[in-house]
């Protein structure tokens, strides 16, 4: 051991270890190598492709490994680039003032996301910056990094392509386009060698009342993160960067009678910018394909949205992509609706956000179940077409969460309903107690995924025990007695005027009922427990009276 500490304290180099023995670093604890990271570790030495392995659980995200084509293309040696910092081997040898800072800083905060446990999927993100080769000339190198999870530890996983000589070499959209296609087919296949799983640690499972989707994933936008079961999508550099989070659920949206709605939940937001998020629906089906998402959100195809920082409503009938210009697209390309407020609802974290397509073609955007964006867009829901959420987490919106819908909590309650027929009240009492609350919990995102802890959406009363039902019990005959007492010390002329106060009380009652069903569907729920308080009173009332003259018979 001293010989070896004397070697590595006059050496100037780290020792040149291979793929296996840098490999035995990342082992779980606790745990043997699997034989497949073995493998994928021993074929990224032996691999023709550019590519570095990134472990970003370091502060310094030193590379763990590099492929042979990287070797060969920079001029190094496999322990000249062992345990190296990430940034300073993207910008090798290059000069100063061609370094992109902004690209440096979008590194940086992609690593730092990879670094969180609880995240789950996160979309490739591509640095461009000079890079000195190994004959000296300056490249433009072209750098796709993805999420790689090795023996159950966070890694990046880095594809790299040069765009030709010099340190700023310009190359068109579509040219570009097609090299990040193919450095991403090279990162799917080689991380397929090295992943372990392709959820983390934080992906649970959700039991109870899921929501009716979860958030595409196989193909995500440069900054979107999705953590929670697919279930929340964070925008990074969310204070920097106003878009870039454009999200599909994974499966068609049930249709109601109401027709299609979807809810979420508001977790952080973007104090530096105004507008609303962008949600709606669209018949496009996604896929793992190159123009999954639009340039601009606005102009998907074969979609109706409501949102965006103008507030307005947008439809598009074409099933490709409309490419914005300089100009605005045309009304037979995009058609928009401008909003009627004067200026943007500002959104607060545990703000619910629900977006509703009626089967008449009328698009709503509801805040905290106020309807602040309502439009006829003239295009009712088709019959038998498939219908999936867009949701574009923009402007103010920095993580939101899906929640429950209602087709899902109705098909929850008509379950658990005929699971509680069969109870017994010895059953009922061995269940715990849930609280009366009408409004999600706002720790609902961390416990979202624990059965126990997770809170109903809709309001559910305590559950009746024996010591409960016998306390009313004993409660009402108190009242009644008491009641009782006062028609017996009363004459005829007072019961009368109890029952006509109780008739007066159910008549003001069913008024507010017809007045108010109009106005608000919320009233109806209240409107019924005033009808049900009333007959209560007037059954009392008349119970009083009776046992009232039986007393004074008596």
């Amino acid at each position: 051991l001293a010989q070896g500490a004397q070697v590595r304290a006059s050496s100037s180099h780290p020792p040149q270890l291979s793929g296996f023995a840098f490999c035995s670093r990342l082992r779980p604890r606790g745990g043997a190598r699997p034989d497949s990271s073995r493998r994928g570790m021993m074929e990224l030495d032996c691999t023709d492709e550019v590519a570095l392995l990134v472990n970003v659980a370091d502060t310094g995200l030193d590379v763990i490994n590099a492929s042979r084509g990287y070797l060969r293309l920079m001029g190094l040696a496999s322990h000249e680039v062992r345990g190296r910092g990430l940034q300073q081997l993207l910008t090798l040898g290059a000069p100063l003032h061609a370094v992109s800072k902004s690209a440096n800083h979008d590194l940086n905060d992609f690593c730092y996301q990879c670094s969180l446990p609880t995240v789950e999927d996160i979309g490739e993100t591509v640095v461009v910056q000079p890079a000195t080769g190994a004959d000296g000339t300056h490249l433009t190198v072209l750098s796709l990094l993805g999420l790689c999870r090795v023996h159950e530890r966070q890694c990046v996983l880095v594809v790299q392509a040069p765009l030709g000589e010099g340190v700023t070499v310009r190359v068109s959209a579509k040219t570009r386009q097609g090299i990040i296609e193919q450095c991403r087919n090279t990162l799917l296949r080689l991380r397929k060698q090295l992943c372990d799983q392709k959820l983390g640690p934080g992906s649970r499972m959700c039991h109870g009342s899921a929501p009716a989707f979860r958030l595409f994933s196989d193909r995500l936008q440069g900054h979107s993160v999705l953590s929670n079961g697919s279930l929340t999508a964070t925008r990074r550099e969310k204070d920097e960067i106003q878009n870039g989070c454009l999200v599909f659920s994974d499966r068609p949206i049930p249709i109601s009678h109401e027709g299609l709605e979807f809810s979420l939940r508001v977790d952080s937001i973007a104090a530096g910018f105004e507008g609303l998020p962008l949600l709606g629906f669209t018949r496009r089906q996604p896929g793992d394909t190159p123009d999954l998402y639009p340039i601009v959100a606005s102009c998907l195809g074969e979609s109706v949205l409501v949102g965006g920082q103008g507030c307005q409503a947008y439809a598009r009938d074409q099933h490709e992509h409309f490419v914005m210009g300089f100009k605005l697209p045309p009304q037979h390309e995009v058609q928009t609706w401008p909003t009627p407020v004067s200026g943007p609802r500002r959104l607060r974290v545990g703000d619910i956000v629900k977006c509703r397509y009626t089967l008449a073609g009328t698009i709503q955007f509801l805040l905290n179940d106020e309807v602040i964006l309502d439009f006829n867009v003239e295009r009712p829901v088709q019959d038998g077409a498939r219908y999936y959420a867009v949701v574009d987490v923009c402007f103010t919106a920095g993580s939101v969460t899906m929640l429950p819908s209602e087709v899902a909590l109705s098909e929850l309650d008509t379950a658990s309903g005929a699971e509680c027929d069969e109870l017994t009240v010895e059953a009922w009492e061995e269940q715990p107690e849930e609280d009366d609350e009408d409004d999600v919990s706002p720790c609902y995102a961390e416990s979202f995924c624990e059965p126990e802890s997770v809170p109903h959406r809709r309001s559910t009363k305590r559950r009746p025990t024996t010591a409960s039902m016998a306390s009313t019990a004993a409660s009402e005959a108190d009242f009644g007695a008491d009641l009782g007492d006062f028609a017996s010390e009363s004459d005829d002329g007072m019961s009368e005027k109890m029952r006509t106060f109780a008739v007066d009380f159910s008549t003001q009652n069913d008024g507010k009922v017809d007045g108010s069903q109009a106005s608000a569907p919320s009233a109806t729920s209240s409107a019924m427990r005033g009808s049900s308080v009333a007959a209560v009173v007037l059954g009392s009332c008349v119970a009083a009276g009776v046992l009232g003259k039986w007393l004074n018979k008596r």
